[in-house]
This record gives C-alpha cells, structure tokens and sequence, in this order.
C-alpha cells in the first residue's frame, strides 16, 4: 500500500514558494492569493511535522529541511508533469516542440496565464473532452 502524500496544490506552493522565495510571487504564479499559499504551506508543514520556511515581513528563507526536500519535490512534479505530456501523447495530442501539457495549454485570463492542474487536463484527455493541437 502506498504512503498517503501531501495535497499536490501543498508541494507545488512549496516549490514555488522555494524557488522565488516570496509567498506573493508564488501566489502571483500560481494564481491564487498570498494567503491561500501561507494556508498551503502551513498545512504542509503541519503533515510533515516540520517548519520549511524562515519568515518575516521582509523576506523568506528555506530552512535546512526544505533545502533538503526541494530537489525531490521539484524531480516529482517534473514527473508528473512528463507523464501527463505522455499520456497527451498516447491519446494523440499534439504539444508544440519542447512544451508539455501543462505548459503548452495553459488557458489565459485577460492575457494572463492559468495554468490548470495536470489532473483536470487528464481527466479531460480520459473523458474525450480534449484534442489539442
């Protein structure tokens, strides 16, 4: 039996959060306010049983446990993120050169990017709902 993970929307604002190291760029790049991230990252650290970020008004800083988890977390969603561009391929979809799924169809709101969750974009490609191109 597999063990339970953390919440994908969790891991990908802690990786966001990690690699702009602000809460605000990262809730800007994943489209969602600062505190839904600071709600993500809290519960986060809550399962993990672990602080992962140094904090104040000012700046952000990845204690010694995020440092140390960024690597696999980033590997992970890479992954993911690969099997949902190999998955697009079996079903025929066709990506421009060098893009995935998640990048290459991202939706725009007013000019901005909304990058869906890969598992909407599976579930459109499972269902019928998506031909890409």
């Amino acid at each position: 039996m597999r063990k339970p993970l953390p919440p994908l929307s969790s891991l990908r604002s802690f990786e966001a959060v990690a690699r702009q190291l602000s809460f605000s760029k990262a809730a800007e790049e994943l489209h969602v306010t600062p505190g839904a991230v600071s709600q993500q990252i809290r519960a986060l650290e809550e399962l993990l049983g672990a602080k992962l970020f140094d904090r104040t008004r000012r700046w952000v800083a990845l204690t010694d446990i995020a440092a140390r988890m960024l690597p696999d977390v980033q590997a992970g969603l890479d992954s993911l993120a690969q099997a949902c561009s190999s998955k697009a391929a079996q079903k025929g979809v066709v990506l421009p050169a060098g893009e995935n799924l998640y990048e290459a169809h991202a939706l725009e709101l007013d000019g901005t990017p909304n990058r869906p969750t890969m598992l909407a974009h599976m579930l459109m490609l499972d269902h019928g709902g998506y031909r890409g191109g």
